[in-house]
């Protein structure tokens, strides 16, 4: 028991260091979001791919919001905890330079309100860039897929 838990923590660790030399988020946003019934009980394969939709199709529209284009897109980190109860999402994503953070936030609540199938919003201002990966990262297993690598994008790294 000992020695898988510290394999565990060792994995966790490991994570949460290579997040932290891949990423900058100087202007960073925590945005959590819950989902709908059908989606926040379920934790098979199927929801979870549904979910990585969801968060696709968020960003999509909160990048045309923002006017970013492919060369410029949005750095962000998603995480879909399935851990707990009900199922959500974590997301850093970074403010691009020509938006305030008050634009930011009305891009990401009208970007939510749009995509079907995403439910209660809270946005926080990012201020210590290791601890919130930490967290994050709390749940990263060697059998379970938490990080959304499909819908994560850091740049140039």
């Amino acid at each position: 028991m000992y020695i898988q838990k510290n394999i565990q923590s060792n994995f966790q660790k490991n994570g949460s260091d290579w997040l932290n030399k891949i990423s900058l988020f100087n202007r960073g946003l925590l945005v959590t979001y819950n989902l709908w019934d059908n989606l926040s009980w379920d934790k098979g394969f199927d929801t979870t791919r549904t979910i990585s939709k969801l968060n696709r199709r968020f960003l999509r529209r909160l990048e045309k919001r923002c006017n970013v284009h492919q060369k410029q897109r949005l750095e962000r980190l998603v995480v879909i905890e399935k851990d707990k109860p009900r199922n959500h999402v974590h997301m850093i994503v970074e403010t691009p330079i020509h938006v305030s953070n008050e634009c930011m936030t009305k891009h990401i609540v009208k970007s939510l309100k749009d995509t079907k199938g995403l439910g209660q919003l809270d946005l926080t201002k990012m201020r210590y860039k290791s601890g919130l990966i930490d967290y994050l990262t709390k749940e990263i297993q060697t059998d379970m897929d938490s990080i959304d690598l499909e819908n994560c994008y850091f740049k140039g790294r």
